[in-house]
């Protein structure tokens, strides 16, 4: 269990008060796996506010993202559990209004919470004084760093997953700034830089237009509440799990390949061995001068039968990849390229003239 205390120095603020109140029971009422559960509340002799709660270890998202240790696909599952805690809040009216990396916890099992509920809205809480800023500029919507209190909804915090996203894409928030004051002037001029799609990573365009639609500059603009978000972010998601899937297929394809490449080496030269002992070796010799050489032209043509079932393994390995995912570009080019290479060799194998004739044809 942990205590969460009011500083000495904030128990005369009416306003800090009110917000540490307003933190223990919205916390309270948020009786969802991502939000920490909030056991009781009281005062200390010395006058002090406290409320006690399970204890949370772990990274907060800050830390797990400025370490880099973790993938794309990984860091938008965390985002989704994010999104999956935030849409439970919306669903009962309440808005965090302070989303950002530094109020995510990651726990050492994978868990995820939101924290630091101070600032949240609800359906029967007060309305921020008109004009009055409240919360991490490089996080917060354009309306919320306007001072605009009263447009303030579920929309806000979309637009402030959004940012968190954008971080995880990006690799730095959509807006930086010397102080707080340049961040606010930067959030109210304009959207921030676009987003770079990473082209290592397939299907991210899709993740970037999540991105984009989830800060739109317009409230109306973006996802009504979180649900939304969670609803898209889980087609990414399912998408990626079968790309993932399917890339590991075409590496196995491409192992069997190699596989494949290795023994034909291998049979070319004992087939070559074969033929130089058997070119010494007349037609009316005894058969024991024969065995060494057909013996290598055997094992030449056990190797090769070999290689034809792993070309083939190698080719069925390809079109599963493309079951999980029908459009998978590496899937389609190594098939192109196998089917090439297969037309190039029996070319060469056909008669020269019989080459020339066909090249002639088709050119014309």
């Amino acid at each position: 269990m942990a205590m969460k205390l009011l500083r000495s120095d904030q128990t005369h603020s009416t306003r800090d008060v009110a917000r540490f109140v307003e933190e223990a029971r919205v916390t309270a009422q948020l009786g969802h796996p991502g939000v920490v559960p909030v056991h009781a509340m009281g005062r200390l002799e010395d006058g002090r506010l406290f409320f006690t709660m399970e204890e949370v270890t772990g990274e907060t998202l800050t830390d797990v993202l400025s370490s880099g240790r973790l993938r794309l696909r990984r860091l938008v599952s965390i985002f989704h559990q994010v999104c999956e805690t935030m849409a439970f809040a919306h669903d009962r009216g309440v808005v965090h209004c302070d989303l950002k990396p530094d109020n995510i916890m990651i726990g050492a099992y994978g868990e995820v919470r939101v924290l630091d509920w101070g600032l949240a809205l609800t359906p029967d809480g007060d309305i921020p004084a008109a004009g009055a800023v409240s919360g991490t500029p490089a996080w917060m919507p354009p309306e919320q760093a306007r001072g605009h209190s009263d447009l303030l909804d579920c929309r806000a915090d979309v637009y402030a997953l959004g940012a968190i996203l954008y971080r995880m894409i990006v690799g730095r928030p959509p807006y930086e700034g010397s102080d707080a004051h340049q961040i606010l002037a930067r959030v109210i001029a304009g959207a921030p830089d676009p987003l770079v799609v990473l082209e290592q990573y397939g299907g991210l365009e899709n993740l970037s237009d999540i991105c984009r639609l989830a800060m739109a500059r317009e409230p109306a603009a973006r996802f009504p509440s979180a649900s939304g978000l969670v609803e898209a972010v889980e087609g990414w998601l399912d998408g990626a799990q079968r790309r993932e899937a399917a890339l590991r297929v075409v590496d196995r394809s491409a192992r069997v390949a190699a596989e494949a490449e290795e023994l034909g080496a291998g049979a070319k030269r004992l087939r070559a061995r074969s033929q130089l002992l058997l070119a010494d070796v007349q037609a009316w010799e005894t058969i024991e001068r024969k065995v060494p050489g057909w013996e290598l032209a055997d094992e030449a043509e056990a190797l090769e039968r070999e290689v034809s079932l792993k070309v083939l393994e190698s080719e069925q390995l390809l079109r599963a990849a493309l079951t999980h995912d029908p459009e998978l570009p590496e899937a389609h080019a190594a098939l192109v390229a196998r089917y090439r290479e297969q037309h190039a060799r029996r070319c060469r194998a056909l008669p020269r003239r019989r080459w020339r004739c066909i090249t002639a044809h088709r050119s014309a």
